[in-house]
């Protein structure tokens, strides 16, 4: 059985939270069960020590952007697929070795004097990539059009503020290039 540590619970008690609140808009509620599994797969590898733990999570967050990728319809979906690519770039960096060359360096300037190692470096990237995540699909959820119709705060004009996050959020993301066929 694996046991989790306190902000590995937190961080799924979070998307938990995200996904009930997220409920009426299904593809939020898609994003967050699919990184939830990709945070438990990867987490009950590197837990059973099987080898190369940041190829693994590597992995699944790139199938995971894969996915955004094609299956993404909104900007905020996109803005999701950047960071699950970030995550991928930190699992990278930490196979070939760059946030221990940083720890090092930092070391012999003098501004780490064993403070943090090069694993907590790592680690503590891909937990704030997963809290971002988790509060863009929050917003995104809360931003619907739905949800704010017909909702007005006497004495303040929210209108052009509530209409900026909604064109932000749920606009319809640019096609890449090579996905509009030949001409």
């Amino acid at each position: 059985m694996i046991t989790l540590h306190p902000e590995q619970a937190a961080l799924l008690g979070a998307a938990l939270f995200v996904g009930v609140v997220a409920r009426r808009l299904p593809r939020a509620v898609l994003w967050v069960v699919l990184g939830g599994v990709s945070f438990v797969l990867s987490t009950a590898w590197a837990r059973y020590d099987m080898p190369y733990p940041p190829w693994f999570t590597g992995m699944c967050d790139a199938f995971f952007c894969i996915g955004l990728h094609h299956y993404g319809k909104q900007k905020w979906e996109s803005r999701l697929y950047n960071l699950f690519q970030l995550s991928v770039l930190l699992s990278i960096g930490q196979l070939i070795g760059f946030f221990r060359n940083v720890v090092e360096l930092a070391e012999f300037l003098g501004l780490n004097e064993g403070v943090i190692e090069p694993h907590q470096v790592y680690v503590i990237g891909l937990e704030t990539i997963n809290w971002l995540a988790l509060f863009l699909i929050l917003a995104a959820a809360v931003v619907t059009p739905e949800r704010l119709h017909g909702r007005v705060y006497p004495g303040r004009d929210t209108a052009p503020r509530i209409r900026w996050a909604q064109r932000a959020l749920h606009a319809q993301r640019a096609s890449p290039p090579w996905a509009e066929g030949p001409e």
